[in-house]
């Protein structure tokens, strides 16, 4: 049996046509392999950064001390920039919150459990009836980009 030059010609396209279709089969699911792995590593990434930060978080409390107030950290993770009010319940002005830019006091850093004064006296804060307010930054807010 012999084959005519047209006819080799022939089944060389044929071949090439199904290789040609082989190949773009396996770009096609090599792309969507890559996009799921790409999806799989940016939720891996999240759920990294969420279990890194509920490791280290800050609780600040309020502890009477002699006759002063003091805010204990008794979290697991540094406070940045604490800054705190005596806030009476019932503010004359009737705001609900302090303006920020007014602090009573103001700690730059206070370690996992770890006390620090804050000059506040314990018999005004209660003859005032007033609460302390507290603001302070997670340690990763605190570092510049």
């Amino acid at each position: 049996m012999s084959y005519s030059l047209d006819e080799i010609q022939t089944l060389i396209f044929g071949g090439q046509l199904l290789l040609l279709a082989a190949s773009v089969h396996y770009a096609k699911r090599y792309v969507e392999s890559t996009e799921r792995i790409k999806e799989a590593a940016i939720q891996q990434s999240k759920v990294s950064a969420d279990q890194v930060e509920s490791m280290s978080r800050p609780v600040l409390v309020m502890k009477a001390e002699g006759t002063t107030v003091q805010l204990v950290n008794v979290g697991t993770g540094p406070a940045l920039n604490v800054e705190w009010w005596p806030w009476p319940e019932q503010h004359p002005e009737g705001r609900a919150l302090p303006a920020r830019n007014a602090p009573s006091g103001r700690h730059p850093y206070i370690e996992s459990h770890t006390a620090r004064e804050t000059g506040v006296n314990q018999a005004t804060l209660m003859a005032q009836k007033a609460k302390i307010i507290v603001w302070y930054k997670l340690f990763w807010e605190g570092v510049p980009e």
